[in-house]
């Protein structure tokens, strides 16, 4: 019988593995690889001495058609574990509001406030490009989300008058246009390639802190990371692009119904997890 990757898998004749997801496909003769979740471990079983029964019941389907097995994999119960020991309390507690949340929110009502549907049509009917530049960058120096030399980046292509125009109508179009998002998305990157500030942190910014109930900021290396940790496929490309900015929009949704116990609000807490959950968050 031949095995595909992503099939489901139980060795009948060790059932006390757990349920495993082949890793890669299989002919008739060939040692398989097979990631057993119970176990947390990957392993090489011979055809000849393993029994393998393919099953469909319980089957995560989202995760299981974005599974990506890598050394850095850890289960969600193990990853929801690390954030509750680093941060007590969790989505809703003092440390998290203190390190995480308050300062994020600040950010998203002055965006709300500042790139509101309203306010940037006034300032576009009065071709007040400058102001609409102002605004942006007020709202990208609360939060230390983007690095600072992709700051300074933007600055100067906003500084250039027609960088400025291109970077008004490109933002008001990305909050508030009647296409749909995959298309304001990529206007944006267009535009943002224009003025030599095309980078993931800027590309994802503005939509993730107006809209953190259904958009996702990212910052490379951290959510590459993320993605490992939590074995999802994301097709990273460092140039900013739909298809991956697509992935992690469905990972974020994924992980958001997942901690659903937890209770989080929105996107801001999902990243903030993302965030906490790897080694290097102390």
């Amino acid at each position: 019988m031949k095995y595909y990757k992503n099939d489901l898998l139980i060795n009948e004749n060790a059932p006390d593995m757990g349920k495993g997801i082949l890793l890669e496909d299989s002919d008739y003769e060939q040692n398989v690889k097979v990631y057993f979740f119970d176990l947390d471990e990957k392993k090489i079983l011979s055809r000849k001495y393993a029994s393998l029964k393919k099953i469909e019941e319980d089957k995560d389907e989202e995760l299981f058609d974005n599974f990506d097995h890598n050394p850095k994999y850890q289960s969600f119960e193990t990853s929801v574990v690390t954030f509750q020991k680093k941060m007590p309390g969790g989505f809703h507690g003092e440390e998290f509001a203190r390190r995480e949340r308050e300062y994020k929110d600040k950010s998203h009502q002055l965006s709300q406030e500042l790139l509101s549907f309203d306010s940037l049509s006034k300032l576009l009917s009065e071709n007040d490009y400058t102001e609409i530049s102002k605004r942006a960058l007020s709202i990208v120096n609360k939060t230390n989300l983007i690095f600072k030399q992709e700051k300074i980046s933007l600055k100067n292509g906003l500084d250039d008058e027609e960088g400025g125009k291109k970077f008004a109508l490109a933002l008001f179009d990305l909050l508030h246009g009647k296409d749909d998002i995959m298309h304001r998305f990529q206007s944006f990157v267009k535009m943002l390639e224009e003025i030599e500030s095309n980078k993931w942190t800027i590309a994802t910014y503005f939509l993730f802190i107006h809209y953190p109930n259904e958009h996702m900021f990212i910052k490379p290396t951290n959510t590459k990371l993320a993605a490992k940790i939590t074995g999802w496929n994301i097709h990273y490309d460092a140039r900013p692009n739909w298809d991956t900015y697509k992935h992690v929009l469905e990972l974020s949704g994924y992980v958001y119904k997942k901690l659903e116990d937890l209770k989080p609000r929105d996107f801001i807490d999902v990243q903030s997890f993302f965030w906490i959950i790897q080694p290097s968050y102390k």
